[in-house]
């Protein structure tokens, strides 16, 4: 037997993978996200959308991708995931040649941008508007790849094209565009997302994950979601990884509610008390 069965659940319900069935749909996320897809469909050409580790930026780039996807008629839709900080010249060109099928005459960024621009037009002329989402852009620290994006978007804004590029970083991204003025004065729309503000909130949101999962019984006491929502500074992150590591505990202890006590155990061996607490929980004020 695993907790999911002593809890009967039918999944994993606090797993920190971007699965959109769990997307809390309260007014802390809903607001931002209608904020973005508002601006990339009124035509904002540079988004920025910033937040710790842990708030849900790729959740929110994900729930993006796939309402452009379902438009399909009306956008072409990339994205684009940055994962190591050894980002040259070139990427940024050479992703989006790859995703369109495009193949560049040689490697160089001549030919890069001629290919990708000469592809965008001829999507803008079949009546669609491009939008490209960038996820952990905190990660470029090359000026050089940022003059890539701003060259871009001026391409396509001089060719009167709808064209939209939305960046999704960790803080330090605003630190990293403000290497590059021009690009910088191109953001119209800015994004900053927040912990979850109260108990109430955490509360909804573990309910909700529960929910999802399949749990048709109150899993958590109102001690436990206290606690949960105080150590972990309403990071959904951390509320994850507390609460699955609770429920283990609960299962191993045989405790068909989980009460402060448990959590209080699990904070305590994750360290968010103290080893972690400045790394997490001290970065979300």
């Amino acid at each position: 037997m695993s907790y999911l069965n002593f809890y009967k659940l039918k999944e994993l319900p606090f797993s920190n993978v971007p699965d959109l069935r769990y997307f809390y749909n309260c007014p802390h996320y809903t607001e931002p996200l209608n904020k973005i897809i508002d601006s990339i469909k009124n035509g904002k050409q540079l988004i920025t959308v910033y937040g710790k580790c842990g708030l849900g930026k790729t959740v929110i780039s994900r729930k993006i991708l796939n309402s452009f996807e379902y438009l399909n008629e009306q956008y072409e839709v990339f994205l684009l995931v940055c994962i190591h900080s050894d980002i040259q010249s070139g990427w940024f060109l050479k992703k989006i040649s790859l995703q369109l099928h495009a193949e560049p005459k040689d490697e160089s960024k001549g030919s890069l941008f001629e290919t990708v621009t000469k592809a965008f037009l001829e999507i803008g002329d079949e009546g669609k508007g491009i939008v490209i989402l960038i996820d952990e852009a905190n990660m470029i620290e090359k000026v050089e790849v940022y003059e890539e994006i701003r060259g871009l978007i001026n391409f396509m804004a001089d060719n009167q094209r709808k064209f939209s590029i939305t960046l999704f970083g960790l803080p330090s991204l605003e630190e990293r565009l403000a290497n590059d003025e021009p690009l910088m004065h191109r953001v119209e729309t800015r994004v900053d997302l927040k912990p979850l503000p109260s108990l109430e909130m955490t509360k909804g949101y573990i309910d909700h994950r529960l929910n999802i999962a399949g749990g048709q019984e109150t899993i958590f006491d109102q001690s436990a979601y206290s606690l949960i929502h105080r150590s972990s500074g309403g990071n959904p992150r951390l509320i994850n990884i507390i609460c699955d590591n609770a429920l283990i505990e609960g299962y191993l202890r045989k405790q068909k509610v989980i009460s402060e006590e448990e959590i209080n155990y699990v904070i305590v061996e994750m360290g968010y008390n103290t080893r972690l607490k400045s790394l997490f929980l001290d970065a979300n004020s």
